[in-house]
């Protein structure tokens, strides 16, 4: 996620104070009104305030913007216009030809 941030210009100290919240951060689940152990969250982002919205956007553009970029991932969709993707609120769905040019993509988390 810090890539992610530090592509948009975010500073490091923005970055390292994001980071900071997260780390360490446990969990309880609750079943059948018993409540487990604590558990450490490795991924993912607190919820509940505006802060996981704007990181979403950003990996969302992130993304977005890789596949445009490195790859020739798209349907044709009339005749010279290429659609990349669809989405809406939270679900996106990437558009290719086929399997392999799906594989090709390749978006690592570097």
């Amino acid at each position: 996620m810090g890539k992610i941030m530090r592509y948009y210009g975010i500073t490091e100290k923005f970055v390292t104070v994001i980071v900071n919240i997260h780390e360490g951060t446990s969990c309880k689940v609750m079943i059948d009104g018993c409540l487990s152990d604590p558990f450490e969250v490795k991924s993912g982002v607190i919820q509940g305030g505006i802060l996981p919205l704007l990181l979403f956007a950003l990996v969302v553009d992130y993304v977005m913007r890789r596949i445009k970029r490195e790859t020739d991932a798209s349907i044709l969709w009339g005749e010279n216009v290429k659609l990349f993707d669809l989405d809406y609120a939270d679900d996106m769905v990437l558009l290719c030809e086929g399997p392999e040019k799906m594989q090709s993509v390749g978006l690592s988390s570097e």
